[in-house]
């Protein structure tokens, strides 16, 4: 599995993550992302790569998928940096950050 990149936008004192293919580079996808917001931001706190892996689930197991802090069930690392932003990777906060956004999106009767 190939990893992917992302930045982590500050908005309305938020960190908001945007993950895109890696054939995109970092500088690029902030001055898209920053064309197409309605809000401004403030700056990007964080850059770099990041590898999401989701565990199989048997079906029918809505339980435990939808509890966002299962083991196993959606893993995120990141790690490294942005050499056209010079921005580093927080690696773990990074990760939960991009966890958290993802998990919100899961369809409702995936929801605890």
């Amino acid at each position: 599995m190939e990893d992917m990149k992302y930045i982590i936008v500050m908005i309305d004192g938020h960190e908001v993550p945007n993950v895109f293919d890696p054939l995109l580079g970092h500088m690029d996808a902030a001055h898209g992302f920053r064309a197409i917001s309605e809000t401004p931001y403030s700056n990007i706190v964080a850059a770099g790569f990041c590898r999401i892996e989701a565990e199989d689930v048997e079906a029918g197991d809505a339980e435990k998928m939808a509890d966002s802090t299962s083991p196993g069930v959606l893993t995120i690392s990141c790690h490294g940096w942005s050499q056209s932003m010079d921005i580093k990777s927080r690696g773990d906060v990074d990760a939960e950050i991009i966890k958290f956004a993802l998990n919100r999106w899961k369809p409702s009767w995936m929801r605890a």
